[in-house]
This record gives C-alpha cells, structure tokens and sequence, in this order.
C-alpha cells in the first residue's frame, strides 16, 4: 500500500513517501505473480494546515520479470517569509516472485542532494551513498526472517482486505530508512465507510497505521475496495499532513506553501530576563489530553514525570553526562565514526578543522575553538536551507541551527573528539513578528575530559556569540550520534510534540 511516512525535522521538515507491506510467513506468501508487462500511475495532493504543499507520484511499473515501484515527492514550505523546497525520490527494483534487486533514494533538502543506491544479492546488501562529491559504500547482511518488497507486499495487502482482515502486520524496506525492516500495522476501524476527496463521497475502508520506527505516530488512511489509497491524514499534533488522490492536473497545479516555523513556536506562561546567560533553570512541560513521552536525562538535563502528561525539566548549562570507563571505548568508537550527514573524513573538514588551529589543545579547549570557529565561519545565517549536511556547509557557508550543529559534530570527530547532536528548543527573545518563545532548534554535544581524568558529554551551541558556549534556556528532547539511517530516529520524538507542548517558568537564575 502507498503511504506517507511523516516526519518534521527540527528545523526544518523532511517526508519520506514508500510503499510498505509484508505478511509474517515467508516471502512468497500471499503473493501473486505479477502480470509480464503492467503500468500503474497514481498522484496525490499533499496539504499541510488544509494548505496545498506540494504533490506525490506514485508509479509501479512491470516489465518481464521486473517490477519497479517509484515515488516523486515535490512539497514546498515556509519558514517565516523563505520558501524551502524538499524533493524525495525512491525506486524499489525487484523480481514478478518478490526478490529484491535494488533501491534507491533521492533526497534533496539543500543546495546538494543526497543520493543512496543499494544492490542485493543472495549474501549482502551494498549500498553507496552520494553527497556533492562525497561517495562512502557500506556492506551488511540482507535482513533475515520473512519480509516483503513493497509490490508483492501490495498483493498481499489487497489480498487480505479483500478477506475481510481486521489487522495486518507487515514488514519491509524503506529506501528513505536504509539497511534494516520496519514493521507496519494496520488496523480496521470502519469496515463500510465513505470518504470526501475533491468533492466526491466514494465507499472507502478506514484503517490506523502504526510503523515500529516511528513510535507515537498515527497515520489515517482512507482505502478503496480495490485497495489504493484515496486519503491519508497524519496529525503530530500541531501539524496536520494530508494525502488526496487525484488527477495530475491537479496534483501539480499551483500551491500555496504553508509557514511551519513560527506557527510550531511555544510561549511559556512568562518570560526570561537575559536568557543568553541562564545558568540553572527549571520548566514544568506539559501536552494536553495524551500522554507525554519523557524527555532525556542527559548532559546538564534532568527529567522529573508529574503525571502521564506533564513533568518537568532541570537545566544546568555547565552539567555534564559523564561515561562510565568500561562504557568510554565503545562510545568513542561510536560517536567518532563518519556518515553522510557528518563526514568528519572530509578533506574540506580536515581542512577546516587545520584552519581553526586547535593542535595541542586539550578536549574541552578545542571544542570551544571549534564552536567559536563554526559561528564565524557560516557567514548566511538564514533558513533558506532545509537540512543541509556538513559537507554541504563547509563548502557554502549557510545555515540555521542544523547547519552550525552539523558543521560542528563533523569538525569535532575529525579532531578526535567524539560527538553527537541534539534536538530540542530554545528560548529567544525576538522571533519574527514574536516575542519571548521557545523555538525548535538543534545544537551539539562533545565527549570531553574532565578534571581527573574522567569523560563526559557538553553542550555546545554553534549559534551563540563568543564566549556563550551554551545556557539553561534550552529544552532538549533527543540526541543521536546522526549514524547512517538515524536521523528519523533522531527526530520520531520530537515530531509529536511539535504545537502540543506547554511551558511553564518554574525557576530561573
């Protein structure tokens, strides 16, 4: 079945659209052969906040023993007053029997695109991920158990809704996720309902969608007896994303692109006096009518849970999350690796990093250098950019928030200091038209020594002014070391809070 997997970076958005489908037995089951010589085309309307924002095709296509499944995302959004435009393709190769051949994606979030092409074979999958210039290969097993590629798994689907199934659980690969399964459930809620698409009540039966890797996440879909998708609506709370079928025409007539930026803003029940240099802070956090997941406990950062729905949150802007000695190889190792979003073996970041004269400095020395060296060094500091990575802004020097994080991360692995990023917000006093709101924002976190001997993660945030390394006026809701295939996981935690979250100013000095 085609669906929209929906996932709103932090400071900017990114959707990955890929049919999923998989039965629990073994791969061949449920599935037909396919016809020796087919061609499929649907399109999609794509709205956010009842706003066109852009459009999805979708294209199976047979060909003697192949069948190629493709999608051609185009959605365009608003930060403030700067358009930003996100491009996503994916190709899904396999046999009429359902062996997978190759996938691919194409995403494209800044000024370079992000391409990633995976062969199977019996053995292994190779993957071959491409930024700018920049070309890294990565070999891991084919996934094992049973799964499906995703047009036997649609046979499969159409199948067991024309049995009458109440629940489907379905496994699969994502080229927009890389190496590993994801499962899907999908369950019946109204088995002979109708649905409004255009102006036109046609019978539809409405089903819940869950994927294990987006836990929180809840897509409606709205499906035909045949079993394409009429209507899909993914809400993360303060943002509502809708999927309508239609005709081309009108999938790709002229849009209205939606402001997400300062519409998911949050202002607390009072304001903070000289926020930049916030030492020690409490907020009480808070969602309305369903639960809140908790929030880390991490570098600086305390979690307390009040209730299903709220707890609260101490910062400290000097604390710190110190690493266990047994733990301290093993998270080095992880947090210093290269990967597309941050490929610290970059010649142009080794030579940036050489730029900053940081040779000889102690850890907690060089991470500041680098920090001060980042703020300096991206002169357009603007939100023209979707989500760029840091290869990417070492060579066009713009960005926000996302742009210093990663730019940073990347320097410090490449400096020997393990790193990761963090995703949450933060406090400003002047926003746009706004003023005295929290705002979503990324920032990053190194693994320094401490007096004695002893490791642990910082807080470093490229975006403030010399000597503010980072202060008590940030809320963080996730980290990740942003390895190959984490950034959806990096930020599935932050999405359902976007526009649901409360503040409330505790404690402030």
């Amino acid at each position: 079945m085609k669906r929209l997997s929906t996932l709103v970076l932090t400071c900017g958005l990114l959707l990955c659209p890929f049919a999923v489908a998989q039965p629990p037995a073994s791969p061949a089951s449920g599935a037909k052969a396919a016809p020796t010589s087919a061609t499929s085309e649907r399109w999609y309307v794509l709205t956010m906040q009842g706003q066109r924002a852009g459009y999805l095709k979708s294209v199976e296509t047979t060909a003697g023993d192949r069948v190629t499944s493709s999608s051609d995302m185009h959605l365009e959004i608003k930060r403030g007053a700067i358009a930003i435009k996100v491009q996503m393709q994916t190709e899904f190769v396999e046999t009429t029997g359902g062996k997978p051949v190759s996938m691919s994606s194409n995403q494209v979030l800044g000024a370079m695109a992000t391409k990633s092409v995976t062969t199977f074979s019996d053995e292994a999958m190779v993957t071959t991920t491409t930024v700018g210039n920049q070309t890294t290969t990565k070999t891991s097993p084919v996934p094992e158990g049973a799964w499906l590629t995703p047009a036997a798994g649609e046979r499969y689907v159409k199948s067991e809704l024309a049995k009458g199934a109440k629940e489907i659980t379905l496994k699969t690969i994502d080229p927009t996720v890389g190496e590993g399964l994801i499962t899907v459930t999908r369950r019946v809620v109204e088995s002979d309902g109708t649905v409004e698409v255009f102006g036109k009540t046609v019978p539809a039966v409405k089903w819940e969608s869950t994927v294990d890797k987006y836990p929180g996440v809840k897509q409606s879909e709205y499906v035909a007896p045949s079993g394409d998708v009429l209507k899909s609506v993914t809400n993360l709370g303060g943002i509502v994303l809708e999927q309508l079928a239609a005709d081309k025409d009108l999938a790709m007539s002229k849009l209205d692109a939606p402001e997400l930026l300062e519409s998911t803003t949050v202002k607390p029940d009072r304001p903070l006096t000289n926020p930049r240099h916030l030492s020690k802070a409490t907020y009480r956090v808070s969602v309305e009518n369903e639960d809140m997941p908790d929030l880390p406990t991490v570098a600086g950062q305390r979690f307390t849970r009040e209730s299903p729905t709220s707890g609260t949150v101490q910062q400290d802007a000097t604390g710190t999350e110190p690493v266990a000695p047994a733990d301290l190889a093993g998270v080095r190792a992880k947090h210093l690796e290269a990967s597309s979003t941050l490929k610290s073996d970059d010649p142009e970041i080794v030579a940036l990093v050489k730029k900053a004269s940081v040779d000889g400095l102690k850890s907690a020395e060089a991470t500041e250098k680098l920090r001060g060296f980042v703020h300096s060094f991206i002169r357009t500091k603007d939100m023209s950019v979707g989500f760029a990575t840091a290869s990417e802004v070492a060579r066009t020097r713009t960005g926000d928030c996302t742009e210093h994080a990663v730019l940073l991360a990347a320097m410090l692995r490449a400096n020997g200091i393990a790193s990761r990023c963090a995703s949450g917000l933060v406090y400003v006093e002047q926003f746009g038209n706004q003023k005295g709101i929290f705002g979503y924002h990324m920032w990053t976190q190194a693994l320094v020594e401490q007096q004695g001997g002893t490791w642990a993660w910082v807080n470093v945030d490229a975006t403030l002014p010399q000597g503010v390394a980072y202060d008590a006026a940030h809320i963080l809701l996730s980290v990740s070391g942003l390895g190959e295939g984490e950034m959806q996981n990096f930020l599935v935690t932050t999405a359902p809070l976007i526009g649901r979250l409360k503040i409330g100013v505790v404690h402030a000095e």
